[in-house]
């Protein structure tokens, strides 16, 4: 009892924070007992191939691959006040990737990467978010967790006009809330973010108490797997709006918002060809026009006049769980040294609750929101809400490659095949190895 005191007031105490390395992304003994030679910790560093242990077992396992997320540098600019701006360029565009492997998705990524290039500031500096659209719909940002004036927080016609293709739009204020945020499009929200717009914000304080060796950022997600998304092409907004549902999920063939093939679809999206909900359309009591996409009755949407615009249906069917827009074996192990104290702030950009758990390690959670926990608790398991921030302090005590996963295990897999979806490793290298991103 009196280690495990001697380990919680440990973690907790103040120090002055030395500069540590940030990623978004002898022998030892190791899992079962077996000795960890430099061999077994060894990895490609290349993005297309997979990194693979030496399991005692004999199998050579996969355990992710490298998937980099990029930090966005600031231009400094000097306003005249005489203050020094930090000015962050982010450009929204469309992407196409690979999520898993065969599994190809379309969507919309700020500067070229889902999720967005981390953004890092210190409380106290001034900033500007300048936001360009290069897509044919329109965007804004809100920066989620920070306070600022209304005309930049990103809500549209509200806060400011959406910006349109060929637009840009500039967030400025003075950052006061540190800790562990977000950004995201905030224009037909629940589809925007979906697509993939959503990045870190980092808020670093003034003085940092807590001393950490190493640092990791992981965003979570579900994405439809197995549709596409369509985003414009030669239609215009208009038509989006009234006939194709706005920016609409839909696979291969006629537009549906069913899972491919018939499968069961979730409680949150039910499918529209189940007998008592289609009567119940057939019979008009929803009171709107009708439209046949395929097998499945879909409503048509129509106009709402209670805000300035509206959006169409958007009913996505979630089968594919992320870590940092891509769902293992495409994600990236958590590389730590034997003694390091492990900072890793999580994210929820996403529409489900997630409980995040660590093989044969425990950790405090040390923040949620943004905010410092004043009386840290020692978990292996931490649930994190759509929206929310948790950042949890781990020691790396057990030399070995363990997993680290969502605890609902029907997120750790692939369109419904296991292992897949939100699992990754964290993963012990020997003293003298360097770690890379």
């Amino acid at each position: 009892m009196a280690a495990r005191a001697g380990f919680f007031f440990a973690m907790l105490a103040v120090f002055t924070l030395s500069p540590l390395p940030v990623f978004a992304h002898g022998s030892e003994t190791g899992t079962g007992g077996e000795e960890m030679t430099a061999a077994m910790v060894m990895a490609s560093t290349a993005e297309d191939e997979y990194i693979y242990h030496p399991a005692p077992t004999g199998r050579d396992v996969v355990i992710g691959r490298a998937n980099h997320v990029p930090e966005l540098r600031p231009r400094i600019l000097i306003d005249d006040q005489g203050r020094e701006i930090k000015v962050f360029d982010l450009v929204v565009e469309d992407v196409k990737f690979e999520i898993y492997p065969g599994e190809t998705v379309e969507g919309w990524g700020f500067n070229d990467s889902v999720p967005g290039p981390t953004i890092r500031v210190r409380e106290g500096d001034r900033i500007r978010v300048v936001l360009t659209n290069k897509t044919k719909d329109e965007h804004t940002i809100h920066i989620h967790g920070q306070i600022k004036p209304l005309i930049m927080d990103g809500v549209p016609y509200l806060s400011q006009e959406p910006v349109h293709k060929g637009e840009s739009y500039a967030y400025e204020f003075t950052v006061r809330n540190q800790g562990t945020h977000w950004y995201h499009c905030h224009v037909d929200s629940g589809h925007h973010v979906d697509m993939g717009m959503y990045g870190a914000f980092i808020v670093e304080p003034k003085k940092e108490k807590l001393k950490s060796d190493r640092e990791y950022i992981l965003i979570l997600d579900e994405w439809p797997g197995g549709h596409r998304h369509v985003h414009g092409g030669e239609m215009d907004m208009e038509a989006h709006e009234v006939d194709v549902h706005g920016v609409v999920t839909e696979d291969a063939g006629a537009p549906r918002h069913e899972k491919p093939e018939g499968k069961m679809a979730t409680a949150a999206a039910p499918m529209a060809k189940d007998a008592d909900h289609v009567e119940m359309k057939a019979e008009g009591k929803t009171g709107m026009p009708m439209e046949d996409h395929g097998d499945a009755i879909m409503e048509k949407p129509k106009s709402r006049d209670w805000y300035p615009k509206t959006y169409g249906a958007y009913t996505p069917v979630y089968d594919t769980f992320t870590i940092n827009g891509r769902a293992f074996p495409y994600t990236q192990p958590l590389e730590v040294k034997e003694g390091d104290r492990v900072r890793i702030r999580i994210i929820n950009a996403g529409y489900q609750t997630h409980f995040m758990h660590t093989h044969s390690h425990k950790f405090l959670v040390v923040a949620r929101d943004g905010n410092p926990v004043k009386n840290p608790q020692r978990r292996d398991t931490v649930d994190i809400g759509p929206g929310q921030r948790v950042d949890i302090l781990l020691e790396a005590d057990n030399f070995g490659v363990w997993p680290f996963h969502c605890h609902n295990l029907l997120h750790v897999a692939n369109d419904d095949i296991y292992p897949g979806g939100m699992l990754t490793f964290i993963r012990y290298v020997e003293k003298g190895i360097e770690i890379g991103d």
